[in-house]
């Protein structure tokens, strides 16, 4: 019965379906027919097994009978046949059906079975088996085509590798490339960023809280506030009230710092004189003279002691957190901003953050997030929070049935915060003077545990661009809480400037974060991170020349790290949020690589 075609029971060959296409047979034998040839293939060859032994014995053996003898020699004219079946079946295991279209094996599996003897059984057989490697030979062929193809496609791409400190702002310089030059940010695409929006405010709500509680608890390792500089926020606050009153606190208040100053110098002086009058006998009148004065000092600030430690105190009750707050603070303190993609707003959690944020001891302690060691607020807490009505209107829990509609912009895309997790990359093209060409852009994540990742695109790599915040001359490393993220950016940046495998890459370096670095200017001194820096007392802190002479100190603090015998280093200052700015720039970086590249070749 297995002679005659279609009488091998699972064998059967299915029926093609008009219109279901090729595709559908052969996903019909990958599901069923691999499952069930191996398991003939087994049997079969038990069988073979079988007949052998049965053929050595008889052979052996003495058999007068002839109707056994006949039935003997009938059943062994089978034997070529399953050592066939065997073969053929194991190519077909071989997944014959992936090389060969289902009409090809429907005519190979009726033939074999229609064939009359073991020569036309193994002719189907040869002619399947040189099918097999003439379609190999094909596919090799197309796949040696596609590698070439592949290598022209990689000669002609020029790879920049994105380098930098973490929160220096490489991500959003990605993603401004993404909706410049890629598929851009869609209005689905946008959605998706509404949880990381809402983590990124309930992130910064929860750091507030955390110094809003310590600085009411007088813990001073997290704002390292002194009373003297509490004294100093005072001054300034009350200098801009127009109540008479609190005009003549500010006035008291600069009077008793200046004579704490008086009284420091004093004690200075006092302590050279002193050790002057241990070998000169007549600088002793002096150091006398110059202790009365401190003892006179003394009882002056002794004096306003009183009124000092109430403005002190009067500091702190900012801080002071109402009971009605307590519910709102408690449920933000149990969120968790970790879970970006799966996070929904809630009305209660709307309520909580609006309630919060509009808060005294918050609004007090916000305007102090420069001094943050511990847990520092993101560069983009203030953009969110500015536009924390139009993200989270009030309008909202007034409806009856609270729905979240809120659409991020562009802009709320490339503020929000995520950090960056091993690698990301992708391909852009952009418009350049040589016509069409395209960039693979490199991210990779910048804290301290991950550059280790960094290296194996060092050899690879066309160009660094190194991005590096501005910012962080007044912020702390999150890694390690007393060192400024600038003084951590140069040490990298030396570090990787001079490797041996860049020493012929181009770098380009972004002084990013310019706007944060000019309003923060006015505030706090550049002498923070750099107590070397120097500029004339003509000049105006915050002014234009004061930023200009910042900006030129700190780019050359970064080119002193460049050794003799690399290439040039090209600086940019830049606003990674600003889409035209960071266009214009990176034209003119795109055109720098390629002239760097075609100099490499010698092609000019």
């Amino acid at each position: 019965k297995a002679d005659q075609p279609g009488g091998c029971g699972e064998g059967v060959i299915p029926e093609s379906r008009e219109g279901a296409g090729d595709s559908i047979a052969l996903k019909w034998y990958g599901a069923v027919w691999k499952q069930k040839i191996g398991m003939h293939i087994g049997l079969l060859v038990k069988l073979q097994s079988l007949l052998n032994n049965l053929k050595h014995r008889f052979s052996a053996a003495h058999i007068n009978s002839g109707t056994v003898r006949r039935a003997v020699d009938s059943v062994m004219a089978h034997c070529p046949f399953v050592s066939d079946t065997i073969a053929f079946l194991r190519l077909l295991d071989s997944d014959l059906w992936n090389i060969m279209s289902v009409e090809k094996i429907h005519a190979h599996i009726n033939n074999f079975c229609k064939a009359p003897d073991t020569y036309a059984r193994r002719k189907v057989f040869h002619s399947s088996q040189k099918e097999k490697i003439k379609d190999d030979k094909k596919a090799s062929r197309k796949l040696q085509r596609d590698l070439d193809k592949e290598k022209v496609k990689q000669s002609s791409m020029y790879e920049i590798l994105l380098l930098g400190p973490g929160q220096s702002g490489k991500s959003t310089i990605y993603k401004q490339l993404v909706h410049l030059h890629g598929n851009g940010f869609p209005q689905r695409e946008r959605k998706r960023y509404s949880g990381n929006v809402y983590c990124n405010i309930i992130a910064s709500l929860q750091s507030l809280l955390f110094h809003v509680k310590r600085a009411s608890d007088r813990k001073g390792d997290s704002l390292l506030k002194s009373d003297r500089d509490v004294l100093k926020l005072l001054m300034n606050a009350l200098k801009t009230n127009k109540d008479e009153r609190m005009v003549q606190c500010a006035i008291k208040l600069r009077r008793h710092l200046r004579r704490t100053d008086e009284l420091e110098a004093l004690e200075k002086i006092y302590k050279k004189q002193l050790i002057e009058a241990a070998s000169m006998t007549e600088c002793l009148p002096k150091a006398m003279s110059t202790r009365k004065k401190i003892q006179s000092a003394k009882k002056e600030i002794a004096a306003e002691a009183k009124f000092v430690k109430k403005c002190v105190q009067m500091y702190y009750t900012r801080f002071k957190i109402e009971d009605t707050l307590q519910d709102y603070m408690d449920c933000l303190e149990e969120q968790n901003v970790e879970i970006i993609d799966e996070f929904t707003m809630t009305e209660d959690l709307h309520r909580a953050i609006l309630r919060v944020w509009a808060s005294e001891p918050i609004q007090e302690i916000f305007k102090q997030r420069a001094q943050f060691k511990m847990a520092q607020l993101d560069d983009s807490c203030e953009y969110f929070l500015k536009h924390l009505g139009r993200i989270l209107p009030e309008s909202r829990l007034k409806q009856n049935v609270y729905i979240d509609r809120y659409l991020p912009t562009l802009e709320d895309v490339l503020n929000c915060r995520k950090r960056t997790q091993g690698v990301i990359q992708g391909s852009f093209t952009l418009q350049t003077k040589k016509g069409p060409q395209t960039f693979r852009v490199v991210d990779v994540a910048g804290q301290r545990g991950s550059r280790r990742k960094w290296i194996p695109f060092f050899n690879s790599c066309d160009a660094v661009l190194f991005v590096v915040s501005l910012a962080g001359y007044n912020r702390y490393l999150a890694e390690e809480s007393d060192v400024l993220r600038m003084r951590e950016a140069l040490k990298l940046f030396g570090d990787v400037v001079n490797q041996p495998a860049l020493n012929r890459t181009p770098f380009i370096i972004f002084l990013n974060k310019f706007d944060l670095f000019q309003h923060e200017l006015a505030s706090t001194p550049l002498t923070r991170c750099f107590p070397e820096f120097h500029v004339d007392v003509s000049i105006q802190p915050g002014g234009a020349q004061y930023i200009d002479a910042a900006v030129k100190f700190v780019r050359y603090q970064f080119v002193k790290m460049v050794k003799d015998g690399r290439q040039e280093a090209y600086f940019h200052l830049t606003c990674a949020t600003d889409t035209r700015q960071v266009e214009k720039i990176f034209s003119s970086v795109t055109n720098i690589i390629i002239q760097k590249g075609l100099n490499a070749a010698g092609l000019i």
